[in-house]
């Protein structure tokens, strides 16, 4: 689909006729896969074999364990686990008033039916000063992308923060960083 004008597939799960995916996308041979998920069994395996980039979530240390878990499985296909790019989703509570940073967490973990312990290892929460150092920490384990999870009610002081504060310090830290 992405490289003919139409696609016929006729797969054990799956089955199309004539389909068309226009337009095409420019990326040469094809666009970047990315997979998201942690299972060490499975989808960590279709990491290893199929992934441009990987995202997960978790503290940096669950993060580095399922680095080592996907190094396994590379190595076993005879890929090197640099080729993939790593990706870690974060929902940012931002601010620098701490009343105001306690009712943030708490609406936020009970929003994702998440202890107030599990919420804040699973967010970039604090200050910037303090997200600057969880983002070096995923950082120091290899990975190469932030994504920001944003949910509903949006907080434009909490981007308008990391914009102006803690996008400077990380791109100043790695100067590569785009």
């Amino acid at each position: 689909m992405w490289t003919e004008d139409a696609a016929t597939w006729d797969g054990t799960y799956y089955h199309i006729k004539e389909a068309y995916c226009n337009p095409k996308p420019v990326q040469k041979p094809r666009p970047p896969i990315l997979i998201g998920g942690s299972g060490e069994q499975l989808t960590l395996k279709m990491v290893a074999r199929y992934a441009d980039t990987w995202n997960a979530f978790g503290t940096p240390d669950v993060f580095k364990h399922k680095i080592d878990v996907l190094r396994r499985h590379c190595e076993a296909i005879g890929r090197d686990l640099n080729a993939i790019e790593k990706s870690v989703s974060l929902p940012p509570v931002l601010t620098r008033d701490q009343s105001k940073l306690d009712a943030m967490l708490a609406d936020m973990a009970s929003r994702r039916a998440m202890s107030l312990d599990e919420a804040k290892a699973n967010m970039l929460w604090g200050s910037p000063e303090q997200a600057i150092k969880k983002i070096e920490a995923y950082r120091d384990i290899g990975v190469t992308h932030i994504i920001l999870s944003l949910r509903a009610p949006y907080d434009a002081s909490q981007l308008e923060l990391f914009a102006r504060e803690v996008i400077p310090a990380v791109r100043q830290q790695v100067p590569a960083a785009r």
